[in-house]
């Protein structure tokens, strides 16, 4: 069996490749490569993080790869060339599409695209997951017309190759459909439109399906949950957890590159690490 390749995209977070590489090391069970995808060159908001990313690359002897400037030049109606930086799911979407296009030029057979905020806290076999053609976190819109518009999100992906007809239409950028806005992950509505016959299932969220699951409740979890509600809630109002958990094995440490702009981010992302150093000794 090929090796699993497991892919993320480091847009302005360098400090959250180790932890999560390490997360992988310990809790995937799965022979796999990591493969990091670095979009820090691309922007003079990002390019002073790009020597931290190259250092703990070589550290850890994880593969980086640099996404090209060019791969977010867009081309207005007008044919003026613009660079999207404003938009927070058009640059992910992009930097994004070409790393699972990358890694399927070089022979990929199974990928798992995880964001860079997603971190492995208990043992998982991903292989459980193979008699499924894509296994992810699906989103639905409905259009203008009451029809469903079924995509699925750019937090964790895991998908056979192998299973789809035109590798192109692996694509995570977001786009309009029936004036409906889809974000990132929005074009995978065409590859699913496209082959009905693809078998796929959903992460699950464990926090929301199972709350009282033992191991979602050991003294380490609940003290996590708590103080990053509390540090969430005082600028976004949260009703639940805003951190997700699939599976009972993936965290999902949501907007954990910023793109919320919380003044206390870096408080947050140091109390995760210390978190993580905890439950992953």
């Amino acid at each position: 069996m090929e090796k699993l390749k497991i892919i993320t995209v480091c847009y302005n977070t360098p400090e959250l490749i180790e932890p999560q590489y390490k997360s992988f090391v310990k809790n995937i069970s799965d022979d796999f490569e990591y493969i990091l995808y670095d979009t820090t060159p691309t922007h003079e908001s990002t390019s002073g993080y790009t020597n931290s990313v190259i250092e703990i690359c070589n550290r850890l002897n994880i593969r980086r790869i640099e996404i090209p400037h060019d791969t977010y030049r867009m081309v207005s109606k007008e044919g003026e060339v613009y660079f999207p930086n404003w938009d927070t799911s058009q640059r992910a979407g992009k930097g994004i599409t070409f790393a699972v296009q990358h890694i399927i030029n070089e022979g990929a057979e199974r990928v798992l695209l995880v964001d860079i905020d997603v971190f492995a806290i208990k043992n998982i076999r991903v292989s459980d997951y193979y008699s499924y053609d894509i296994v992810g976190i699906p989103s639905v819109r409905i259009d203008r017309y009451n029809e469903n518009l079924i995509y699925f999100t750019n937090q964790i992906f895991l998908v056979d190759v192998t299973k789809i007809k035109d590798k192109r239409m692996l694509d995570f950028g977001p786009c309009m459909i029936n004036e409906t806005n889809l974000d990132c992950g929005g074009k995978l509505y065409y590859l699913l439109k496209s082959q009905p016959e693809l078998t796929y299932k959903a992460f699950s969220n464990k926090l929301q399906e199972d709350p009282s699951n033992e191991f979602l409740n050991t003294p380490e979890i609940l003290e996590f949950r708590r103080i990053d509600y509390e540090m969430i809630n005082n600028h976004i109002p949260q009703v639940n957890d805003y951190i997700e958990i699939f599976d009972y094995s993936l965290l999902h440490f949501r907007s954990g590159t910023n793109w919320i702009n919380l003044n206390e981010n870096s408080t947050r992302v140091s109390h995760l690490i210390g978190f993580l150093n905890k439950i992953n000794k």
